[in-house]
C-alpha cells in the first residue's frame, strides 16, 4: 500500500504556535514515542530540531533520513497537544478560532497521509 506523502506541511501562524507549544516539551514527546528501536535521546534531538525549523520556516518537514520519526513526532504534536486546554479560560471566539486552526491542521496532516487526533476537551 502506497500513500502519497507530502514532503512538508506549511503552517499558518496559529498552527505553528500550536505545533511549537508541543515541540517545546521534547521530553513529553520522547516519553510518548520511545520504543526499543528509537532512543529517548534521538527523539528529543529531532524534536528540538523540528522546533527550530517551525520557528524559522513555519513548516513541518516530513522527508529526510528520519522521515518516519519526523512523522511520529509531528503526529504527537497534535495527539498529545495541551494547547487547547491552556486556553480554556479565554473568550469563546478565541477558543473557536483555535478549534478551526486545529481542524485545518488535521486536514493538512491527512493530506500528508497521517491520521491525528484534534485535542479539544
Amino acid at each position: 500500500m502506497s500513500l502519497k506523502r507530502a514532503a512538508e506541511i506549511v503552517l499558518s501562524p496559529a498552527q505553528a504556535e500550536i505545533i511549537c507549544h508541543r515541540l517545546e516539551v521534547p521530553d513529553a514527546i520522547a516519553d510518548a514515542l520511545t520504543e526499543d528501536e528509537v532512543t529517548h535521546a534521538a527523539v528529543i534531538e529531532l524534536a528540538e530540531l523540528m522546533l527550530r525549523e517551525v520557528e524559522r520556516d513555519a513548516k513541518l518537514y516530513l522527508s529526510s533520513d528520519s522521515a518516519q520519526l519526523r512523522r511520529d513526532i509531528a503526529a504527537e504534536c497534535m495527539d498529545g497537544s495541551t494547547y487547547y486546554a491552556g486556553l480554556w479560560d479565554e473568550d469563546q471566539l478565541k477558543l473557536c478560532r483555535t478549534v478551526q486552526s486545529l481542524e485545518a491542521l488535521a486536514r493538512k496532516f491527512a493530506a500528508a497521509g497521517m491520521k491525528v487526533t484534534v485535542v479539544t476537551w
